[in-house]
């Protein structure tokens, strides 16, 4: 007999970083100990707050969604929020940020951020990428 039939299942105490503000669907799957398919239905009915599309391409192909961290471990605090003010908190209020953070922070790939620098979402201020070039990327691509 497994521990899911017996109706006993522990808590896995996973720590996250704090650097990492997005995450991927793998994640929240783990979190919420779900499938895929239930998240995605959570994503569609509006119950998770903070989802961004960030897919190198916004043709509504496939989508390659993260998650704010917030909204997944605590989305009580989240509930009364709209999509600026999340969207503020994603970012704070730095001018810039170097790729290899959105890599971290996002849970994103160092192909996926050039991409995304290449097709002129994300702009470059000097070497990095500036919040302004973001901000409008993440008001986009909330879902």
């Amino acid at each position: 007999m497994s521990m899911t039939e017996t109706g006993y299942q522990p808590r896995l105490n996973l720590r996250l970083s704090a650097r990492t503000v997005l995450v991927d669907l793998a994640t929240v799957r783990a979190a919420r100990g779900v499938d895929a398919e239930s998240v995605l239905a959570a994503v569609d009915a509006g119950e998770l707050r903070g989802v961004f599309d960030v897919s190198a391409s916004a043709d509504g192909g496939i989508r390659e969604l993260r998650f704010w961290m917030r909204g997944v471990i605590a989305p009580e605090t989240v509930a009364g929020l709209g999509n600026e003010a999340i969207i503020q908190l994603v970012l704070g209020d730095r001018a810039t940020y170097r790729r290899g953070e959105l890599e971290v922070q996002w849970v994103m790939s160092h192909v996926t951020v050039m991409r995304l620098i290449r097709s002129g979402e994300f702009k470059l201020h000097g070497r990095e990428v500036s919040t302004e070039s973001l901000r409008k990327f993440l008001r986009s691509r909330i879902q």
